[in-house]
């Protein structure tokens, strides 16, 4: 599952009619701050002989994020085009990580990095944090998403972040649905280039 987040500032949007799917300072990163900690935790993902940790982005995940196995229809619902591999400012944007102001989790398997997820907070609007959302397409449908938003929005909440907001391509059902089903009150409008803008209030 992927859906997208363009790290920019949206205007407030005005409310679906009928289509909607289902205050912090800037403080780096300690290793020893206690409240971004989360260790790596087996995760059943349906496949006995299958299981993922979820755990903090590190520099060295870098090579295993931008090799995960992903189609030009998964990198497509994830940047809103057609692109073959990651583009080069995502691979950039991942070495901006602090763990405070952008921050992101990735979900670990065997094989090395299957899926990540990643807030970042809005420069003028520090409760509020773009969401968005990457897994590799062998892991998609298997539980993997939920589990990295699930625990990035706790981290997000013990960082003063209140409402994450994500865009979503209107045609991408199977994020639409993954958002209503961990967040029944999600809010979605329409946003710009064939897109849904979902604020989620944590």
């Amino acid at each position: 599952m992927s859906f997208v987040t363009k790290l920019n500032v949206h205007p407030a949007p005005a409310p679906l009619a009928d289509d909607a799917a289902p205050t912090a300072g800037v403080r780096p990163y300690e290793t020893g701050d206690a409240a971004p900690a989360i260790g790596v935790r087996p995760y059943e993902t349906g496949d006995a002989a299958s299981a993922i940790g979820v755990r903090p982005y590190e520099a060295g995940d870098r090579a295993d994020v931008l090799g995960m196995r992903l189609s030009a229809r998964s990198l497509y619902l994830r940047f809103f085009a057609g692109t073959p591999r990651l583009p080069s400012f995502y691979a950039e944007a991942l070495s901006r990580v602090d763990h405070w102001d952008r921050a992101a989790l990735v979900a670990v398997a065997d094989t090395g990095v299957v899926g990540i997820a990643e807030y970042a907070r809005d420069a003028t609007l520090p409760g509020l944090a773009d969401l968005a959302v990457l897994v590799a397409d062998p892991w998609q449908r298997r539980g993997v998403a939920r589990r990295l938003v699930t625990d990035l929005a706790g981290l997000a909440r013990a960082r003063g972040i209140a409402e994450l907001r994500a865009d979503v391509l209107v045609e991408n059902h199977a994020a639409r649905a993954a958002i209503g089903n961990v967040w029944p009150h999600a809010v979605a409008a329409r946003g710009e280039e064939g897109g849904l803008i979902y604020r989620i209030t944590l």
